[in-house]
């Protein structure tokens, strides 16, 4: 079995959740300046900036659209942990019942937006690394038996990241 790599991590601080996404091997995405100044520059050929504006626009969505994906992350886990701050205590005996429909209604986003963000994802914890559905109904009959040991990856705090969230 290949190791998990965790999508989060998530520690407490001075009593408070911190939560910082694993996106330090990801590129800074932006649109190339020299693009935009030439789709912008009248003295341009036409039909370059034809060309390039379209392209230039979809790839500013793309931007968007990912960074709303990782907003989105944060804030879900950020609102998962909180619900689970005794887990973030004491480990495994303090997962509290937690429905989907509870961080959706806190969030302010359908629980389908809940669900979606995080299928597939982990979160690595000072217990270990776990899959954030773990955190909701029935994720402490399997807490024991899940991911509940480190990866070779480590807390943004440990490894001085620049991009870690406060």
């Amino acid at each position: 079995n290949l190791p998990v790599q965790p999508d989060a991590f998530v520690w407490l601080q001075d009593g408070a959740v911190r939560v910082a996404l694993d996106d330090e091997s990801l590129p800074d995405l932006q649109v190339n300046a020299e693009y935009a100044a030439l789709a912008g520059d009248r003295r341009t050929e036409r039909e370059v900036r034809d060309y390039l504006r379209p392209k230039l626009r979809s790839a500013k969505d793309l931007i968007e659209a990912i960074n709303q994906r990782k907003a989105t992350l944060t804030r879900v886990v950020t609102a998962v942990m909180q619900q689970q701050f005794a887990f973030m205590e004491s480990g495994c005996t303090g997962l509290r019942p937690l429905r989907m429909s509870q961080i959706a209604d806190e969030l302010e986003m359908h629980t389908s937006t809940v669900s979606r963000t995080i299928a597939g994802k982990y979160s690595q914890t000072d217990r270990g690394v776990f899959a954030l559905r773990d955190f909701f109904d029935g994720g402490a009959h399997r807490c024991g038996t899940i991911r509940g040991t480190r990866t070779h990856g480590r807390r943004p705090a440990d490894r001085g990241s620049r991009r870690r969230r406060e």
